[in-house]
């Protein structure tokens, strides 16, 4: 679950705690549950609810975070801002997605954000089922008028989104959107905007959490030194990323539960047996949290690579000293120890490869 958070003086006093009244029509179950994210720590409430489908949960947080309403058999999950007032859900469990929730000014504006982006989201569907339908008639212009609308609509929700920050400083939706937003590609943008983030805002913890990731994308920059870490491998041997130095090295991250990572391994396998006579060496940095399943994998694959982890899941120290939320993702290390190339899949590793390497 995604947690977004801001300064208690923009929603109310904390002592106050929050109470959120709800009625579902229709709701036949005995309880609800209602889960949050404070600090990085989960915390899960559940109630009891009326035959009526009324419900009443309580409760203090030091700062507002998302949360989800949910039953037992999650054919419901509903997100909403959770802050320290009383909020209101109302609707028929028959269509969970028209459920409203109404309450603080957070609130409000998470809604016009999210209608905004689903509004754009639904365009970018519809231009590319149009385009799929041109395709299926022969139609190959009006086929890439509509890819290229397509495209151009699914940026948009970045600017989307680098637009509500900008015009919302004080918002501690503003941090939490710029925290997943922000990228190499547009980090000096998304510098400029922390820095017009009211004060508040950036002292709360996601605040902080910008700050940090800002960092770090600086560090691992194309042309950056890369930074050293120790590891352990299948076999609990320590694994030191310096001691490949003066060898091109593809750093990969990868975990054993990830899909397009999995897909991925057929592509990045053909490459190691092309190049690595050439001097490529791979170091692949795995997410698990489970050491069966992540050595499974390497089996199953056929990986014949380095391979490390702390078994720490999403917390992997290294992937948080790389700023990697993501994966699968790679960077492109130079004898010489700096990052040159990253997130080359597919073909364009084998062009990035065979030109540094042939």
């Amino acid at each position: 679950m995604v947690f977004i958070l801001f300064g208690t003086q923009l929603f109310g006093n904390p002592k106050n705690g929050f109470i959120v009244k709800g009625k579902l029509s229709g709701y036949k179950e005995s309880t609800i549950c209602l889960a949050y994210i404070i600090r990085g720590a989960q915390k899960t409430d559940t109630v009891q609810v009326k035959e009526d489908g009324s419900f009443v949960i309580n409760g203090t947080i030091p700062e507002p975070c998302v949360a989800m309403l949910f039953n037992s058999k999650q054919r419901l999950q509903r997100l909403f801002l959770l802050d320290n007032s009383e909020i209101r859900i109302q609707g028929n469990i028959d269509t969970p997605a028209q459920i409203t929730v109404t309450g603080s000014k957070s609130q409000l504006e998470y809604e016009m954000l999210q209608t905004e982006i689903q509004n754009n989201r639904t365009k970018v569907i519809t231009a590319s089922e149009q385009g799929e339908d041109a395709g299926k008639k022969g139609d190959q212009i009006a086929q890439k008028q509509y890819k290229q609308l397509s495209d151009s609509l699914y940026r948009n929700e970045k600017a989307i989104i680098l637009r509500f920050i900008k015009q919302h400083p004080q918002s501690y939706l503003s941090a939490n959107q710029l925290f997943y937003t922000v990228v190499e590609q547009n980090l000096d943008e998304c510098k400029t905007l922390y820095e017009a983030l009211s004060p508040n805002v950036k002292q709360s913890y996601v605040g902080k959490e910008v700050a940090e990731r800002l960092e770090t994308l600086e560090k691992v920059k194309i042309g950056r030194s890369v930074m050293d870490f120790t590891q352990n491998d299948t076999l609990g041997n320590p694994v030191h990323l310096s001691t490949y130095k003066g060898k091109y090295v593809l750093l990969e991250f990868w975990a054993s539960w990830c899909g397009p990572c999995r897909a991925e391994g057929p592509n990045l396998l053909k490459a190691y047996e092309k190049f690595k006579d050439k001097g490529l060496i791979i170091v692949a940095v795995s997410l698990d949290k489970d050491a069966g399943l992540w050595k499974k994998a390497i089996k199953d694959d056929h990986l014949p690579w380095i391979h490390v982890s702390d078994l720490k899941y999403s917390k992997n120290e290294v992937a948080q000293q790389y700023g990697v939320h993501a994966v699968p993702a790679n960077f492109l290390i130079s004898p010489d120890g700096k990052i040159i190339a990253k997130d080359l899949r597919g073909e364009a590793l084998h062009e990035k490869l065979a030109k540094i390497l042939n």
